[in-house]
């Protein structure tokens, strides 16, 4: 008996070469994933997949090469076709799950188009003034960044910044801001009742709340008022220092999100030379103190 399957693609990557799809018969996954990436649905009934079909089909569908991942219910085992790939590569999820895999195969696929540099972190603004915040996975930015959203400042993205070489500015692509239960529990302690429309999404080892945010921004390109490398949240010596060239430039070379084509190496390192001036570091006690240096930057 065939069974009826439903395909999803991702947020729109509009600044990256590659969509994902994803294809499963687990409605719980296919929820979580929806929700945290605001995605299409295209059904179909099939025993498996055919995901060189797929990708052809959405290829011509988007004009864009897809990356295709298909998770059956009730197995150990996942299967991809990445654009670069002719043969489905099989994958155990073993101490995983799917949604794991899914979030590290959009990693490995995420491939800037030319011109466009990424940069780990966050990004929120005032105006059309864009303030970057880069840390390290649990240190803090989207804790930050949801606090600054609730405090009336603009959401731009988190985790993925696509920053244009040409004008160098941030160019918005819509990502779902999403809390751990750690930062979740930060701001409960300093805001009341502040995420009362969130949905909390759960899918093994991964916990997420997701801030009811539209998608939507109100400028086209955001102009980058600084880049501020988050160190010791709770600190007991808050402070705020602007960092030399040398030292900006080194911690905005960690920060790349994508493999950088040897072509393209002198373009970016000039990127990033440009930005290393306007970098930040910032140690700080409690979200309030942070939102008074974000506040100090502007004027």
């Amino acid at each position: 008996r065939q069974r009826q399957m439903c395909i999803r693609d991702s947020y729109k990557r509009e600044k990256c070469k590659y969509d994902f799809i994803v294809v499963s018969d687990n409605e719980e996954l296919l929820k979580i994933y929806e929700l945290m990436y605001s995605c299409n649905s295209h059904w179909l009934t099939a025993e498996k997949p055919d995901l060189h079909k797929i990708r052809k089909e959405f290829t011509v569908l988007y004009a864009k090469d897809i990356c295709c991942i298909y998770c059956p219910q009730n197995t150990s085992t996942a299967f991809s076709l990445l654009p670069w790939e002719t043969e489905i590569q099989k994958i155990e999820l073993r101490d995983t799950n799917a949604l794991q895999i899914i979030e590290n195969l959009m990693y490995l696929t995420l491939v800037p188009e030319d011109g466009i540099l990424t940069l780990h972190g966050a990004a929120v603004a005032k105006d059309d003034k864009a303030f970057i915040l880069s840390a390290g996975t649990t240190a803090g930015k989207s804790t930050l960044a949801a606090f600054l959203w609730l405090r009336g400042y603009e959401y731009i993205t988190d985790d993925e910044i696509y920053i244009s070489q040409k004008t160098l500015c941030i160019e918005p692509v819509f990502k779902k801001l999403s809390l751990r239960p750690g930062g979740y529990g930060i701001l409960r302690e300093v805001l009341e009742n502040p995420l009362s429309e969130m949905h909390y999404v759960e899918s093994g080892t991964i916990r997420r709340y997701l801030l009811p945010i539209e998608q939507k921004t109100r400028y086209a390109h955001y102009k980058i008022n600084a880049v501020i490398f988050l160190e010791g949240y709770g600190s007991q010596t808050p402070y705020l220092k602007k960092l030399n060239t040398y030292s900006g430039f080194q911690k905005l070379l960690k920060g790349q999100l994508s493999a950088v084509d040897d072509k393209q190496i002198p373009a970016k390192y000039k990127t990033l030379a440009q930005l290393s001036d306007k970098t930040y570091e910032m140690r700080y006690s409690d979200l309030w103190t942070a939102e008074t240096y974000l506040e100090h930057l502007q004027t």
